[in-house]
């Protein structure tokens, strides 16, 4: 009788934590997906929530009992049981990215696939996706972007309005080489450190609007830079006097002069 009891007991509390299972399965705000593991070591769709359903167009009941393969097609497919089969051998969970091609469309997916043991033996894969295709194009769009500006053929900086005195966090190699400053030197510094007893005493715009995210100086150098800080090569030294709506400085070969750097 005591045996029965916690057999029954075992199975009761098996059901208790099946069904709470059941609910975040389906009330989780990832795509998620479960896998069978056959004894002849394919992978079988068992169950999809809600949320795949709506992110992939691909129900329970369109691909129960399906393997990757026959739902995404061989090639695809076998990337994908490639995967699961590492994740039974290791017994641990894996992250991975991967594109995969549904109704005419790629799309860019980062999954979570983890394993499910009983009886020290793997048989079933719970699985987590989400669709992260915009986050890589932004990025991509991003790294052009930051590519654009670094190579640009006119000085760029970037400042923080939301730090105190709005200093420099980026100037490009244009802006190096008209200056004669690196941006290790510039880092963290008002743009106005330009002015000098070598600049015109004309101002410069003071970097503190919060709209404004690019840093101009209209100073202009009077003391020559030395040959030992001569960075510009031939071409820009010749187009010296380039100027630009993200950093208007002009240098006619000279290097700009700040307090103490006269």
């Amino acid at each position: 009788m005591d045996l029965f009891g916690r057999l029954f007991g075992q199975l009761l509390e098996r059901r208790r934590r099946r069904a709470q299972a059941e609910t975040v399965f389906e009330h989780t705000q990832d795509a998620l997906f479960l896998v069978d593991v056959t004894r002849d070591g394919a992978f079988r769709i068992r169950q999809v929530n809600e949320v795949y359903e709506e992110i992939t167009g691909r129900s329970t009941a369109d691909i129960r009992g399906k393997t990757p393969t026959e739902i995404v097609g061989e090639r695809q497919g076998a990337r994908l049981e490639e995967r699961c089969r590492h994740c039974v051998e290791t017994r641990e969970a894996i992250d991975y990215e991967d594109q995969i091609r549904i109704d005419a469309e790629t799309r860019h997916w980062h999954t979570t696939l983890a394993p499910v043991v009983e009886d020290d033996e793997v048989v079933q894969l719970v699985g987590a996706t989400r669709d992260v295709t915009e986050q890589r194009e932004r990025e991509r769009t991003l790294a052009a972007r930051n590519r654009a500006m670094e190579k640009a053929p006119v000085g760029i900086t970037i400042s923080d309005p939301d730090q105190e005195d709005n200093p420099l966090v980026y100037v490009n190699e244009e802006y190096e080489d008209m200056t004669g400053y690196d941006e290790a030197e510039v880092d963290g510094r008002n743009c106005r450190f330009l002015q000098g007893e070598g600049t015109d005493p004309e101002p410069s715009l003071p970097c503190s609007t919060r709209t404004a995210t690019c840093c101009s100086s209209s100073a202009t150098s009077r003391t020559s830079r030395s040959a030992s800080s001569t960075r510009a090569s031939s071409r820009r030294r010749t187009n010296a006097s380039t100027s630009s709506s993200a950093s208007s400085a002009t240098t006619s070969g000279t290097r700009w002069t700040s307090p103490g750097r006269a």
